[in-house]
């Protein structure tokens, strides 16, 4: 009969617990300075660091100045691109600030092909207006109120000419996200409560702003760890059934986003520069997710705001990576029919 072997301390289990608690957090430690190292070599930028969001205590992040990703980077005041914004403004140059949400951003596509950098492109190859300057002022998933509170503390300094707006999709993200806050739209709406925005976008958590395996896992392994592939998702149907949740009030968005919009607008003029009101496009004509963009319209030219309305010509499959996000194609057909109007509306003129 074998002699069974002495029964482990108190003191060898609570180390042996410990050791099995912390080998996997070394083994992703390891991975994550590993894919530092490898990003570093691969996508770094001299003088800039990784990661292009910062936390940030109103908006709950930020893109950060001089940072780099695997795509993009952002310029000495956090805007995406190379170019760095020279303050005060030079005299002589006409300069343009795009603000609006990933279809600005244009996080599918490189900097250069990017619609505000070809719109510059297209500027600068007229003589008198090398030094012009289009800003990229696109923040992914950011809404109409959180574009506001961003321009309340930058437009000054950055004192522009034009602003243009191209902004309404996330709208309907913001609130949907208040809802997972907890929050109940149609009180808002009882209580006139409106410029709230979400603090649940990815990039108010911490590791989608820091940590790169997570990020990976987060975007790219997570899908393709499923067994099965997911059936396509038909996304005006998931929005039909959203709204009807308990705290769904569609009016309260509508509210929100025009508040927003009336104080974006009003801040623009105040300081002294021309708002430019673009109504986005979809490669689906009557998508919900530019209804808000689309509806502003009367409200706009009520305020006497120049409105942008070209989207006829942009409703091709080949212009759309997604149902509202330019392909490299689209975003050169943007940038033309923009320029277009710029020009014939003699906005162009320093």
């Amino acid at each position: 009969m074998k002699k069974k072997g002495k029964p482990l301390s108190f003191k060898k289990k609570i180390a042996f617990s410990l050791l099995v608690l912390i080998i996997p957090f070394i083994f992703l430690l390891v991975v994550e300075l590993l894919l530092q190292v490898y990003i570093q070599f691969e996508y770094g930028v001299s003088g800039k660091s990784y990661g292009i969001w910062k936390a940030d205590s109103e908006l709950c992040a930020v893109q950060a100045p001089n940072r780099f990703n695997t795509q993009t980077e952002t310029n000495n005041l956090g805007f995406r691109g190379k170019e760095n914004i020279i303050v005060p403004k030079p005299e002589g140059q006409l300069r343009i600030l795009a603000y609006g949400g990933s279809t600005t951003f244009c996080y599918n596509l490189s900097d250069e092909d990017s619609w505000p950098r070809v719109l510059q492109d297209m500027i600068r190859e007229n003589p008198g207006h090398e030094e012009d300057q289009v800003i990229n002022g696109g923040s992914i998933a950011w809404s109409i109120n959180h574009l506001y509170k961003r321009a309340n503390r930058e437009i000054n300094e950055i004192d522009p000419d034009i602003v243009i707006i191209y902004s309404g999709i996330n709208e309907d993200y913001n609130a949907f996200s208040l809802i997972s806050e907890n929050k109940n739209l149609k009180t808002l709406r009882n209580n006139d409560q409106y410029g709230l925005i979400s603090f649940k976008i990815s990039q108010c958590s911490w590791l989608i702003r820091n940590s790169i395996a997570y990020k990976y896992y987060t975007y790219k392994l997570k899908n393709k760890l499923k067994l099965f592939k997911p059936k396509d998702i038909n996304h005006k149907e998931i929005y039909t059934r959203s709204t009807n949740y308990e705290y769904f009030d569609k009016d309260w968005i509508w509210n929100n986003y025009i508040y927003g919009l009336k104080s974006m607008i009003e801040l623009i003029k105040e300081q002294g520069a021309k708002p430019i009101f673009v109504v986005q496009c979809s490669k689906e004509q009557g998508d919900h997710l530019v209804q808000y963009s689309n509806r502003a319209t009367n409200l706009m030219n009520e305020m006497n705001v120049t409105v942008i309305n070209f989207c006829d010509k942009l409703n091709r499959d080949e212009y759309f990576d997604t149902l509202v996000h330019y392909s490299k194609k689209g975003a050169v057909n943007f940038s033309t029919n923009l320029y277009e109007e710029l020009y014939n509306r003699d906005l162009l003129r320093h």
